[in-house]
């Protein structure tokens, strides 16, 4: 399901594994036995995860580096792609601008405001998700 809905094969069977796994936190040695690949592979999935800020990277003085999914890492990575979707409607605002006037300008402008919504929708409901979480 992961690769099919867009994440690559790799970072999607590293989160699958912390997904699954009894333990709160898996070493990179742990990951590389369990799905069976290198730690080069481990290496470039975790720093994927991380940059959709689905794993966290925990670091404690004299143990090996950890990783794990956070309760709140779902939250993370939707408060991101909302930040996301304002960094594209600002692009395409900014692009409208510059040929204002023109065919171009008309899409441009639609396509802010489609990614204005979207992303103000998507930070509204993560922040509603967020409030009935923590009332549990």
């Amino acid at each position: 399901m992961m690769v099919h809905t867009g994440l690559p094969r790799m970072p999607a069977r590293v989160l699958a594994t912390l997904l699954t796994s009894d333990r709160l936190e898996l070493s990179a040695a742990d990951l590389v036995t369990r799905v069976r690949v290198s730690p080069a592979s481990v290496s470039k999935a975790i720093a994927y995860l991380e940059q959709l800020e689905l794993v966290r990277r925990v670091s404690e003085p004299g143990r090996r580096e950890h990783y794990r999914l956070d309760d709140d890492a779902w939250y993370r990575s939707c408060r991101r792609e909302a930040d996301v979707c304002t960094a594209w409607a600002t692009s395409a605002r900014e692009g409208a601008d510059l040929l204002a006037g023109s065919p171009a300008a008309a899409r441009l402008a639609a396509m802010g405001d489609y990614f204005d919504h979207v992303g103000r929708d998507l930070a509204d409901s993560a922040e509603r998700w967020r409030h009935v979480f923590a009332a549990r």
